[in-house]
């Protein structure tokens, strides 16, 4: 090391060791970053839990075969027709959470002779989510 003033200029044997110092802590962090990732993934999977997604409803056929007890406000009209409104459950029943905070968001653009009911419906599929997600 030579000093000049308050300069402080590095020999090689320094520079070298700063160089190997910074490439083994690059390594180690992307070690541990791909090591937390691994773990999240096989806890997702070894969960057992179905994740339900939300891209087959963007086809009609799938949206008209869900089952009333898919919507939060189903009303069938005397002349015959069925208002359907806000899908949150898939085919099988299960909770489709993207689905789910859609329908939270869209509540109040809704007539509002359906809001209540609508909001009631989703908060307490909500609040079930939530207390069998919290165990």
């Amino acid at each position: 090391m030579v000093l000049y003033g308050s300069l402080r200029i590095l020999d090689r044997r320094e520079k070298m060791f700063l160089h190997s110092r910074i490439n083994i802590l690059s390594s180690r962090s992307c070690q541990r970053i791909l090591a937390c990732l691994i773990v999240i993934l096989l806890g997702i999977l070894l969960s057992g839990k179905k994740i339900c997604y939300a891209e087959d409803w963007e086809d009609k056929k799938y949206f008209q075969s869900l089952p009333d007890q898919s919507f939060s406000v189903v009303e069938k009209r005397p002349e015959g027709t069925v208002i359907r409104l806000l899908p949150h459950h898939d085919r099988q029943g299960n909770l489709v959470i993207p689905k789910l905070e859609e329908a939270l968001n869209r509540v109040f653009e809704l007539d509002p002779k359906y809001q209540e009911q609508a909001r009631d419906h989703l908060l307490g599929d909500y609040y079930e989510y939530k207390s069998n997600t919290d165990k």
